[in-house]
Formats: structure tokens, C-alpha cells, sequence
């Protein structure tokens, strides 16, 4: 363990890997559920006085399949008091890799589509416009009321944000919003990290492949097949 001492000034360093092997502690922990302790509490603690030794064991741990998750922290000790606690993730991991990776692709797909979005709206108030200084704007909203097809799907994500390979690929795919953290979402009284939109139903296999949950209005229309 990297210590210091002088004058009465106990500095320690320490590395500690935390980690979850059991499927019913996961599913604890992502339910955001309090009831029966503290979410972190269900983490295994593996605990090494310096960095190459805890970074060895946690490169070996994140390769195993019985570790659903794992985390590496550095804690920082003055005489026995924490003041400083940090969550390392090695930039050499494939996880490492795959987030930025994941993130860069969501933010360029979400600033495409708010661009396009933006344009569509100016668009869409230019021929609004347009419709009422010709004096046809009852005729179109007539229009669009006998024709027009609206209705979209929403699913909820209950695992994780919305990214590459989290959701069914379907062409009709309307909108994806994730939240900044994962929050309770009123609609389907559950904890969810965003939603995806479709303009068509998913099936019940669709669901329960991407643990995504239809909303009130969706889950009617939810397909059997």
C-alpha cells in the first residue's frame, strides 16, 4: 500500500476491484431498489495496496463470463479519512473502446437528427404559412385528419441506454431519447434509461429480446407473433 508519513501526516494509497457475479445481485442493483440494502453493497470487494497488481486482477475478471460487472477504484487516505475517491476504467479495454466509440456514433446520429429536425420544423412553418395566406388551411387540416397516420410505438429501455445493438432494427424506427441517468418513468411506473418510437408495433419477442417495455398505448398493439 503507497504510504506516507511525516510529522504526523498518514497519506495512503490504495486500489480496490469491486465486482458482481451473481445474476440476482445484478438485477438488485439495476432496479434501483433500496428495500434490502444499499444497491453498492451487493459488490464483492477485492481490495490490493498498488495499481499494477489491482489492474492485473481486473483486466483477468473483466474477461470472465461469471463477472457481469466489475469496477476499479483508487482511494486516497489522510490519516484514515477518504479524501479523494475515483473511478478508473484503463483506456486500453475493449469496454473502454467500445463506450467512446458507442458515445462518438450517438452523438453524431442525435446532432444528424437535430439538424434535420430543425429544418423539417422551419419547413413545416414555411408551408403553414403559405397554406393560411391562401386561405386553404381548413381544407389541408380536413386533409390531414382524413389521411393522416400519427400514432407511434413507444418502448421503454429497462437495462440500458438506448445504443448500437440494444433495440430491434426495424425500418420504421421514429426517435430515440435516453436520459442522463436512469429515472422512474410514470407512464409504466418502472425505472428506465429512455425510449425508442416506431411508427409500427414490436412483438412480444421483440420485447423481451431488447428488455424493452411498450408503453400504455403501445402495449395493446404490442404483436403476439
Amino acid at each position: 500500500m503507497t504510504t506516507y508519513t511525516k510529522q504526523g501526516i498518514n497519506l495512503v494509497t490504495r486500489y480496490t476491484v469491486e465486482y458482481i457475479d451473481n445474476v440476482k445481485d445484478l438485477d438488485y442493483i439495476n432496479s434501483g431498489k433500496c428495500n434490502n440494502g444499499e444497491p453498492w453493497e451487493r459488490y464483492k470487494k477485492k481490495v490490493f495496496d498498488n495499481m499494477d497488481t489491482a489492474l492485473s486482477v481486473y483486466m483477468v475478471y473483466l474477461a470472465k463470463d461469471d463477472i457481469l460487472d466489475i469496477k476499479l477504484f483508487e482511494e486516497i487516505l489522510l490519516n484514515n479519512e477518504t479524501i479523494r475517491e475515483s473511478y478508473i476504467e484503463p483506456s486500453s479495454t475493449t469496454a473502454y473502446y467500445l463506450k467512446n466509440t458507442i458515445n462518438k456514433s450517438l452523438y453524431e446520429t442525435q446532432s444528424k437528427s437535430q439538424k434535420l429536425a430543425e429544418a423539417l420544423q422551419n419547413e413545416n412553418n414555411m408551408y403553414k404559412a403559405f397554406v393560411k395566406q391562401v386561405g386553404c388551411d381548413k381544407m389541408l387540416n380536413d386533409f390531414i385528419k382524413q389521411y393522416g397516420d400519427t400514432k407511434t410505438y413507444k418502448y421503454y429501455s429497462l437495462e440500458r441506454p438506448i445504443s448500437i445493438g440494444t433495440y430491434p432494427k426495424k425500418a420504421n424506427i421514429i426517435n430515440i431519447v435516453n436520459y442522463d441517468t436512469k429515472q422512474l418513468t410514470d407512464d409504466i411506473g418502472r425505472l428506465t434509461w429512455g425510449y425508442i418510437e416506431y411508427s409500427e408495433p414490436l412483438t412480444n419477442n421483440d420485447c423481451y429480446e431488447y428488455e424493452l417495455e411498450p408503453s400504455r398505448d403501445a402495449w395493446k398493439d404490442t404483436k403476439t407473433a
